[in-house]
This record gives C-alpha cells, structure tokens and sequence, in this order.
C-alpha cells in the first residue's frame, strides 16, 4: 500500500473515532476501554475489576467519594457504576450515573453519555422530557467524502470532514457559535418524537443528509435527498438551514483566528 493510501486511513480511523464520540453513546465497557484515568484512586479501583474484586473496587471508590474533586469527575461515578455492576448491585450502578446528572455544569455530551448508560442499565427518564433534543448530529455526503457537523444544547459544537481537518475545541465560549448551535437544536425540537429510535449511525452517501437528534431516551435519526431538503416546506429544512448556519459560524472563528 502506499504512503498516500496509508495517510488517507488514518485520517479516516482518525474521522470515525472523532465521529462516534459526537454520538455521546458509549458503553460502560467502551468507557474504560478508553485510556485509564489519571487518578491514583481510580486507577486502583480499575485494577481491582481487572483483577475480579469488584467489592473491592466498590468499597476504594465509596470512601474516596466524599472527595470533592472525585464527586465531580465523570469517570469516577462510571468506574464505580461498573464495580457495582460487577458485584451484582444493578440499582446502585444506576445511582452511580445519576449522580454524573447532579455535576454542576456538566456538558451536554457528558449528559447525554449519562443518560446513555441509564438506558444500558435499566433506566428510563421521565416521560416528559425523554423527547427533548439536546444535540444534532448533520451528516452531509459529498463526492469521496462526508461533513460532519454538531451542535449542542450548552451551545457547543464541532466540524469536521472525513476527507482531514475539522474545527474542535471549546467552542461555546464563542457567542456566534454558541447562539448557532443552540438554534440548531432548537430547531429539531418538534421532530423528535415522530422519528424512530436509530443507533446505526451510518454514513450518508453522495447527495444525502443524515440527521441524528440526541435525546434522553436516545437517538432518533432520518434521512434525507439533499436537493429537496433546500425546499422551506420539507419538515427539515429548518435544520439544514440551522446546520448551515452553524458552519457559518465555525468558519467564521477559524478564519478570524487566521488559520
């Protein structure tokens, strides 16, 4: 193979694992599968499942959880949700996960990663709000490539292509973009719940959108003909539009900051 063929898969592998992470729908095992934590406590309670003492795991973590600084970190309440699933307690697993949803200022990815994991174990949220769309994933194909493109309730957002490159980062603090995406997810509101539940999370082809709208009750996806989707009477041309928008946006702070 040559080096050209090489480089064009990582950029690829590169692309799928930034994708997938836009999805915020990881599983416990696909969680710590991830680079350990750089957390002495942590790393000890992971050890300790590695090594099949769960109880163990369970107790380390539930002392150490009195630290604040613990008590705010995601991954400890997803370390201690796996030792207490190992060690047969499936409701204070869940319980683990909920106390991610009371962290002050959580982003919206890590909310919907949460609620994520409720569903893996067991959980459900409340009629009410399940149906709420808290992220948008638009998903452009082009000839030999895709455009990603996200927005989120906390006004953060992310761009990128399969071909290379993208616009990453804290985005949010940028208030052109941060407005953008938020009207990207307010535009999705009223779709969600006439969509079907959809994990697959396939690429679109040449001249096709795909549209993934995050909820707590999980993804609700569609997809679309681009061309007829440039028409204001298609029930998503707002959030093309929306989606175009945002871009809009994200080029605007990449160009100003002279890159």
């Amino acid at each position: 193979m040559s080096s050209t063929a090489d480089q064009s898969t990582e950029v690829s592998e590169a692309y799928l694992a930034l994708r997938h992470l836009l999805f915020s729908d990881r599983t416990l095992d696909q969680l710590l599968a991830e680079p350990g934590p750089d957390e002495p406590i942590l790393e000890r309670a992971v050890a300790e499942m590695r090594a099949g003492r769960p109880a163990e795991a369970c107790s380390e973590l539930e002392t150490a959880g009195a630290l604040k600084g613990l008590r705010e970190n995601t991954i400890h309440w997803i370390v201690l949700a796996k030792a207490r699933c190992l060690d047969g307690n499936l409701e204070g697993a869940r319980d683990a996960v909920r106390q991610m949803l009371r962290i002050e200022g959580l982003e919206t990815r890590w909310e919907l990663q949460a609620w994520a994991l409720l569903r893996e174990l067991g959980g459900q949220p409340d009629k009410g709000n399940a149906d709420e769309v808290l992220g948008v994933v638009v998903e452009m194909g082009m000839e030999g490539a895709v455009a990603t493109v996200a927005g989120f309730a906390d006004g953060d957002a992310r761009i990128f292509w399969s071909s290379g490159g993208g616009i990453l980062g804290d985005l949010k603090v940028f208030p052109q973009v941060s407005a953008a995406a938020k009207r990207l997810v307010a535009s999705a509101q009223k779709l969600a719940r006439h969509l079907s539940p959809d994990a697959s999370q396939a690429l679109p082809a040449a001249g096709r959108v795909c549209f993934a709208l995050l909820t707590r009750a999980g993804i609700r996806t569609a997809e679309e003909v681009e061309p007829q989707l440039r028409r204001r009477h298609h029930r998503f041309y707002p959030v093309y539009a929306a989606a175009h928008g945002l871009i809009a946006g994200l080029r605007t702070v990449y160009e100003g900051q002279g890159r």
